[in-house]
C-alpha cells in the first residue's frame, strides 16, 4: 500500500515542492517518501490506478447527468459538458494542467525554479492555451455517442459492466493512457536538479518494465471496449475481435510515439525531467487519445 500511496501523491498531488533544508516536501505537506531498492515499485500501481480513477469518474459522470437531467427534461449539450469539465478540472485535472503551464513558462524564461518545478510566470497566451486545451477536452467527452454497442448474448448487466457506453468507456481509458504516458516520458531523459526523489526513482527503473506497464493494460482493454461498440450478433467475432485490436495497438503505438518523443523535447530542452514535465507528457497523452478515441467511435 505505501507504493500505491506514493503512486497517487506523484501522479495526482498538486504540487512536490523542495523544503529549505533540501527534503522532498509531498503535497500533503509531510516528507517524500525517498528512493532507493524498491522506491520504484510504485509505477506497478499507475495505469491500474488510471482505471480505478476512470471508473470514478465515470460514475460521478452518470450521478451528475441524471441529477441534471431530472430537473432540466433532456437537458442539452451544457449538461454533458458541465458535469465533465468540474469534475476532471477538480479531479486529477488540475495537477496536470498546472504542470503543463509551469513547464511552457519554464521554457519561455528558460530557467528552472528554485523547487524543480517550474515557473509561475505564465503568459496571457499562455492561459489562453490552457484554456484552450480544456474546453477541447470536455467538448472532446461530451461529443462522444451516448449509446453503446452490446453483445447480445450476455446478460444486460454484464454487458454494461464490460461493454460501457463510449463517453464512459473513453473517461475510463482516457486515465490509463494519461497514466501510461507519464511512464513513457520517463523512458528518456534524465532528472532535473531539484526533482523529487520519486523522478529519480521512475527515470531509473527499467525501460522494458515501464513499457509493458504503461502499454499492455491500456491497449487490452481498449480492444475489448472497442470489440464490445462494433460486434453484433451475426458478425464473425474473430474478425471484429482482430479489427478492435488492430485499432487499439494502433492507439497505443501512436501515443507511445507521441510521449517519447514530447518527454525527449522536454528532458532535452529542460534540462531534465521534473514532476511537472511528467505530468504535462500525461496530459499531452489524454488529449491525444481523446482525439483518437473519438475518431474511432463515431
Amino acid at each position: 500500500m505505501p507504493s500505491l500511496v506514493k503512486a497517487l501523491r506523484f501522479l495526482y498531488g498538486l504540487r512536490t515542492g523542495r523544503g529549505p533544508s533540501g527534503a522532498g516536501v509531498e503535497a500533503g505537506g509531510g516528507p517524500a517518501d525517498s528512493g532507493g531498492p524498491g522506491g520504484a515499485a510504485w509505477i506497478h500501481w499507475a495505469v491500474p490506478a488510471g482505471a480505478a480513477l476512470g471508473v470514478l469518474l465515470a460514475l460521478l459522470t452518470s450521478l451528475s447527468w441524471r441529477v441534471l437531467t431530472l430537473r432540466r427534461g433532456d437537458g442539452g449539450l451544457w449538461v454533458a459538458v458541465a458535469p465533465i469539465l468540474l469534475i476532471y478540472w477538480l479531479g486529477p485535472g488540475a495537477a496536470r494542467y498546472l504542470s503543463w503551464g509551469r513547464v511552457w513558462a519554464d521554457l519561455r524564461i528558460g530557467q528552472r525554479s528554485a523547487d524543480g518545478e517550474g515557473s509561475t510566470d505564465w503568459s496571457a497566451l499562455m492561459m489562453l492555451g490552457l484554456v484552450a486545451a480544456g474546453v477541447v477536452h470536455g467538448i472532446t467527452l461530451a461529443t462522444l455517442p451516448i449509446g453503446g454497442g452490446w453483445v447480445e448474448q450476455l446478460g444486460v448487466t454484464l454487458n454494461r459492466i464490460l461493454f460501457p457506453r463510449a463517453i464512459y468507456g473513453a473517461i475510463i481509458l482516457m486515465c490509463m493512457w494519461g497514466n501510461g504516458s507519464v511512464l513513457l516520458a520517463g523512458c528518456l531523459g534524465r532528472a532535473a536538479e531539484g526533482a523529487c526523489p520519486q523522478v529519480a526513482d521512475l527515470l531509473s527503473a527499467g525501460r522494458a518494465r515501464k513499457m509493458l506497464w504503461a502499454l499492455l493494460p491500456p491497449i487490452a482493454v481498449g480492444a475489448l471496449y472497442l470489440f464490445g461498440w462494433r460486434w453484433r450478433g451475426g458478425q464473425d467475432w474473430a474478425s471484429v475481435l482482430a479489427l478492435a485490436g488492430a485499432h487499439s495497438l494502433a492507439i497505443g503505438v501512436i501515443l507511445f510515439g507521441t510521449a517519447m518523443l514530447y518527454g525527449w523535447l522536454l528532458a532535452r530542452r529542460g534540462r531534465g525531467h521534473c514532476r511537472a514535465t511528467l505530468l504535462s507528457a500525461g496530459l499531452i497523452g489524454e488529449l491525444a487519445f481523446l482525439l483518437m478515441f473519438h475518431t474511432l467511435v463515431k
